[in-house]
Formats: structure tokens, C-alpha cells, sequence
């Protein structure tokens, strides 16, 4: 199963994948890197601002790669969370691509959206704390969180493939994902 973990900078994702990991039977997924960090940590890119077309197009294909690395998969963020801080930063002229590119952008985030199993989408309910890699603005991360609320809606994602978690414990969220992965594969079968 491809489990993709999707919300705003600061809500949680990383830290409920590495729990879920830490679980009986679900330790054998594999969690590839975000292809984002992927394309910083060995290529360098400085993600601080304005992507370009060539590293937005990375980015996405890295996404892609990311489902030739076996059946039982957690993504650590979605194209859904690229296409939204990608338009986020279009609407506001912080980013310049060309309309080439938007549309490969687009009808890729629609293709890969398409072949994720299963969405944990984490609601903002935790302060912010600005670390070097997050901002702690919380108005950012709300319309962050409304972005992707759209762009589920806007890429088609039946909400039966949707998880909602805002706020409890990391025990509680390890408890409410192991139930909905449970309940999907049992449709499934």
C-alpha cells in the first residue's frame, strides 16, 4: 500500500512516520526521503526561494521514482503538497514557471495523486517553532493547510481515501492510521 502523508509545514508528518515504523508489520515500509530534501541534500538546490521550472519538474519526477521502490510505501509529503506551495507562491508572484511546465506539473500531480493508496492528511494543532527548515508563521500554515484541503478536492480524491487527523498524541494518530489502513485493506481484499 502507497501511504501518502500530506498537511502544512509543523503538523506532525515526519514524526508519526517514524512511530508508524517503529509498529509490528509496518517497519518493512519504506519512507524515501521528500524529494525536495532529496534534491537539496545531494544536489544542493537552494529551496529557501523561488523554485524554477527545472527544479519543480525534479521534484515531480522525484515524486514518480518514488513508486519504484516497492508495494508498501510512506511518503513523507505528496504532489498534492507541491502543486499547493507551488501555486501558493505563483498566485503571489514568488515563483515564475512557464505555462510548459505548469501543465506537465499539473497533469503529472494528477497521474501520481491517482496511484497513492491512502492519504493522512495532518491538520495544523500544534505551535510552531522555526527551526531552519520551517517558518514559524502560522498564517502561512493555514492557508498551506486550505490549499491542500482544495487541491484534494480539485484532483479528485474520494474522502474514502482520505484520513483527517488534528491534534492527539503521537500514540493516538499511530492508532487512528494502523485503523484506517486496516479498514482499507479489508475493503480491498
Amino acid at each position: 500500500m502507497i501511504v501518502g502523508f500530506l498537511g502544512a509545514q509543523g503538523t506532525g508528518k515526519s514524526t508519526l512516520i517514524k512511530a508508524l515504523k517503529e509498529e509490528e508489520g509496518l517497519s518493512s515500509y519504506i519512507t524515501p526521503q521528500s524529494p525536495s530534501r532529496y534534491l537539496h541534500t545531494h544536489y544542493n538546490f537552494d529551496l529557501s526561494g523561488a523554485y524554477t521550472d527545472l527544479q519543480l519538474s525534479l521534484i515531480t519526477m522525484q515524486y514518480r521514482n518514488s513508486f519504484l521502490l516497492g508495494k508498501d510505501v510512506f511518503l513523507d509529503r505528496t504532489v498534492i503538497d507541491n502543486w499547493t506551495y507551488m501555486t501558493y507562491f505563483l498566485k503571489r508572484g514568488q515563483t515564475d514557471i512557464s505555462s510548459p511546465t505548469f501543465l506537465f506539473l499539473q497533469d503529472n500531480a494528477q497521474i501520481i495523486s491517482q496511484c497513492i493508496d491512502k492519504f493522512i492528511f495532518l491538520r495544523p494543532s500544534f505551535p510552531l517553532v522555526e527551526d531552519g527548515v520551517r517558518v514559524a508563521n502560522k498564517n502561512f500554515q493555514l492557508e498551506i493547510d486550505m490549499g491542500i484541503t482544495l487541491s484534494l478536492h480539485a484532483f479528485n480524491i474520494p474522502t474514502s481515501k482520505i484520513l483527517e487527523i488534528k491534534g492527539g498524541t503521537v500514540a493516538e494518530r499511530v492508532d487512528k492510521v494502523r485503523a484506517f489502513m486496516v479498514s482499507s485493506e479489508s475493503i480491498s481484499k
